[in-house]
């Protein structure tokens, strides 16, 4: 993949897959490569994307903890119109917190101890030092809030909660 020292650009913004701390810069694995973000930590990359599409990454955040109950490793939801959510793989104080688009998994293979394979629809695979359980866990958090959005207002032109189903079934 190549590294580029720019901003990832709008276009770009919801085609990126994981989002990983590297010390004051924030690395990105988008569709079109790898980019580096320089003196941006990922909860200002985030907060961002959010303020973009209406609201701040708090307020997002805030909204997933009332609507779910849920009080640890909150997802959010970059933007209600694609309903396209990122989540944290560990606490995001924690400096190897990653954060992982669940739009674009297709899959998450168990590799080795600790450590999983997460497979996207683009075919780009790529390994992440956390368990597939954990990666699950949280991608079955976002298909709750999602159900819990759909309730509220109804869609049928989104396909992002359909999506994080058919991977929870295929687990089972």
């Amino acid at each position: 993949m190549q590294i580029v020292r720019q901003p990832v650009t709008g276009e770009n913004k919801l085609h990126t897959l994981i989002f990983a701390p590297d010390g004051r810069k924030t690395r990105k694995l988008t569709e079109d490569g790898e980019w580096i973000t320089e003196n941006q930590p990922v909860s200002k990359v985030l907060n961002d994307l959010c303020i973009r599409n209406g609201s701040t990454m708090e307020g997002r955040q805030s909204a997933f903890r009332k609507l779910t109950g849920c009080r640890q490793k909150i997802p959010v939801l970059i933007s209600e119109r694609s309903q396209y959510m990122v989540f944290p793989t560990l606490s995001p104080s924690h400096a190897e917190c990653m954060w992982i688009s669940c739009n674009d998994i297709l899959d998450i293979q168990a590799a080795d101890e600790g450590s999983s394979v997460v497979v996207f629809l683009n075919g780009i695979r790529q390994r992440v030092p956390f368990g597939a359980r954990l990666l699950r866990r949280q991608i079955h958090r976002c298909e709750e809030f999602l159900t819990v959005l759909d309730r509220e207002n109804p869609d049928p032109e989104i396909n992002a909660k359909a999506l994080l189903k058919m991977m929870l079934q295929k687990e089972e």
